[in-house]
């Protein structure tokens, strides 16, 4: 009995070691399912706003990409050019002009940064304040196909001798065109009784037409033998008897209206040109009051104020030549008489650049440019372009300290001339 109770356990024993070893085999034989037999799994939706949130964080990848992106900086503008830096000091002058007075004239380059194509720009002031700005060639104050060179020469005459001083400008360009070379331009302004300076195309275009070398000089020879701007019409002469006394009037009522307004020192009478009647000359008492020459036509006096003491004249040559200057910067302004007026012919200036820097040569002599009709030059030729046309040689000192009459002595001096 009790064998067969142990076979029994034995046999049941048996039967759970088989069960389980079946159980086994079959979950190894179970193959995995094809992945596309898996369940897809739903995208997470944003209940208030439908759109995958895959999407949201592509735009938020985006926005910060474009945060990243670094815009280049926009060019800026060339700044404009102080008008300091622009100033042409060789062609920049204190002189007199009639009916203004005492002026600065002021030449400037063009500021090519801001016009590649600009032109010079001239201006007038007067006790520190612009009073005028000359106008351009062209309303835009610009060259076409070409670019400013240089100021060549500036002078002040009375070109068309009406009484009032007027402005010549002679400047160069160069062509885009560079077979053709820089050439020369001239421009004409005349002045009026109100001070204003107005350019004169007619007039520049046609001295730029004739005259082929363009100097101060030529013009000028230029439009004294031009009848239509030569022939002025002018008062009668008085007879002889009457000229013998009315120039002593007319010097004598000028020295009697101006003696005081102070700043003059004495009177001397000097011949400058070949006719009988004399010139007046008034010593300033200073440098900056400086001297004026008084001339007598056509019934009346005209006056030229010279630029401090100096001057010297040829007697009867009809040249007069102002040579003074101050500071390392010095002219030779030289003058004859046209249509009764002391006008302005030739000019020369030299100095330095920056008298607070004087530079030497090697023989310690100072080292100055020179400047004769606005081109530079040596020192030995600016001497002999002077000589040219004002002979040193020749030449009597028209300021001496001391050696003038004074008031009462002028008067009576006129009185028996």
């Amino acid at each position: 009995m009790r064998k067969k109770k142990v076979m029994l356990l034995c046999t049941l024993i048996f039967c759970c070691i088989l069960s389980a070893c079946g159980q086994k085999k079959e979950e190894k034989s179970e193959k995995p399912r094809p992945a596309a037999e898996l369940p897809e799994k739903e995208p997470d939706i944003d209940k208030k706003n439908p759109v995958k949130k895959d999407t949201d964080k592509t735009e938020d990848k985006k926005k910060e990409d474009k945060k990243d992106v670094k815009t280049a900086p926009k060019a800026e503008k060339p700044k404009e050019k102080p008008e300091a830096e622009r100033l042409i000091q060789e062609q920049t002058f204190d002189t007199e002009l009639i009916p203004l007075g005492n002026v600065t004239f002021a030449s400037y380059l063009p500021d090519t940064s801001q016009m590649p194509y600009g032109d010079a720009e001239f201006k007038v002031s007067q006790n520190q304040q612009v009073i005028a700005v000359l106008s351009g060639m062209n309303q835009s104050n610009t060259r076409k196909e070409e670019t400013f060179h240089k100021v060549e020469a500036v002078s002040f005459p009375d070109y068309n001798q009406d009484g009032y001083d007027d402005i010549i400008i002679i400047c160069s360009y160069l062509p885009d065109d560079r077979t053709k070379g820089v050439y020369s331009e001239a421009r004409l302004y005349y002045g009026s009784a109100e001070g204003r300076f107005t350019l004169d195309i007619g007039l520049s275009e046609q001295v730029n037409a004739d005259v082929m070398e363009k100097t101060i000089q030529n013009i000028l020879d230029f439009l004294y033998q031009d009848t239509d701007y030569a022939e002025i019409p002018q008062t009668d002469e008085p007879d002889d008897s009457q000229a013998d006394t009315a120039w002593k009037q007319a010097f004598a009522d000028y020295i009697h209206n101006t003696y005081g307004q102070g700043g003059v020192a004495g009177y001397q009478l000097i011949y400058v040109n070949d006719d009988d009647i004399p010139e007046l000359a008034v010593i300033g008492n200073c440098e900056a009051a400086g001297c004026r020459i008084v001339t007598y036509a056509n019934g009346q006096t005209y006056e030229k104020h010279l630029r401090r003491t100096n001057f010297t004249y040829i007697e009867r040559e009809n040249l007069l030549c102002n040579s003074d200057g101050v500071m390392d910067g010095y002219y030779d302004l030289v003058y004859c008489i046209i249509d009764g007026q002391m006008t302005l012919i030739a000019e020369g200036n030299y100095g330095a650049e920056d008298n607070s820097s004087l530079q030497v040569d090697e023989n310690g002599n100072l080292i100055y440019k020179y400047y004769w009709n606005g081109v530079e030059m040596t020192e030995e030729d600016y001497n002999s372009a002077l000589n040219e046309v004002y002979d040193m040689s020749k030449a009597a000192q028209g300021y001496e300290t001391g050696a003038y009459y004074t008031v009462e002595e002028i008067l009576a001096e006129l009185e028996n001339n």
